[in-house]
């Protein structure tokens, strides 16, 4: 159940990676093989974070399901420091570490 949850959060930061990587292109721009694999790559991560939330929705607590996809924007944080170099201030840290010890109690 929670692993479903946990995966479609995944799958959802990692589309949302990609959606950085094409958001100041216009359309024709997108259409070029480069970026078009970007496009595919989000539609492709942003598919299976719909299924498995749906199955993780099906089989768990729809409130505890709901409150481990709502913390992408967590994961989303962290893979931007790693993959695309970006920094952040202390108060983000320190709301994205609490968010983190959150899910964790939720989860426990």
């Amino acid at each position: 159940m929670f692993l479903e949850a946990i995966a479609a959060m995944l799958f959802f930061s990692i589309s949302t990676i990609l959606l950085k990587q094409i958001s100041s292109l216009n359309i024709t721009q997108i259409f070029s093989p480069p970026n078009l694999y970007y496009a595919l790559g989000i539609c492709f991560f942003s598919l299976l974070g719909f299924a498995f939330s749906f199955f993780a929705m099906k089989e768990g607590k729809s409130a505890i399901v709901a409150a481990i996809i709502s913390s992408a924007p967590a994961v989303v944080l962290i893979l931007s420091i790693f993959l695309l170099g970006q920094t952040y201030n202390y108060k983000q840290i320190i709301g994205i570490i609490i968010i983190i010890f959150g899910l964790i109690f939720l989860v426990i």
